[in-house]
């Protein structure tokens, strides 16, 4: 029974993978660019942190894990067929329950200098706040990119933008 078990297993993940729609491939190959080891830098504290972004089982989605001074939170990123986009659900040390959709990704098969695209975040805090923002992504090279916070709302109070460096570390 055993052995039959991990057969339809294995054939299950295979069928998976071979099943992704065209459109969700070419996402897993275009956001497969952040897979590694990154150096974050908040331009504005100063603080630094690294996040670690690996692909997921069935080789279908990504886990990400991120720790910048105080903040952690662990992601798991994939595609959502009901919409066509990359999208994630997240939590945070902090109690934060999440999710974020990538919107205007570029159609390439790989981030280029210059590319751009929005992630737009929502999400609940344990009191019961609301928490939203919009993050502006560019690639500023092989090695690097740059990701500006905006509209970032934690119940009714606004906080001010943030831009955070990602330098690939491997």
């Amino acid at each position: 029974m055993k052995k039959l078990s991990l057969v339809s297993a294995l054939f299950l993940a295979v069928t998976t993978v071979t099943a992704m729609s065209e459109d969700a491939q070419r996402l897993l190959k275009f956001f497969s660019y952040f897979e590694g080891t990154w150096e974050l830098t908040d331009q504005d504290s100063g603080e630094k942190g690294t996040m670690i972004i690996t692909l997921g089982a069935g080789g279908t989605s990504h886990i990400l894990t991120l720790k910048l001074g105080d903040m952690e939170r662990t992601e798991l990123w994939g595609y959502n067929p009901a919409t066509g986009k990359w999208m994630a659900a997240g939590f945070g040390n902090d109690g934060e329950r999440f999710t974020q959709v990538m919107e205007n990704v570029p159609g390439h098969e790989r981030p280029r200098p210059g590319d751009q695209w929005l992630d737009r975040h929502e999400g609940t805090l344990p009191s019961g706040e609301k928490t939203s923002a919009q993050l502006a992504f560019t690639i500023d090279s092989e090695d690097q990119y740059t990701v500006v916070s905006t509209k970032i709302q934690i119940g009714d109070q606004s906080l001010p933008d943030n831009t955070l460096i990602c330098t690939r570390k491997d």
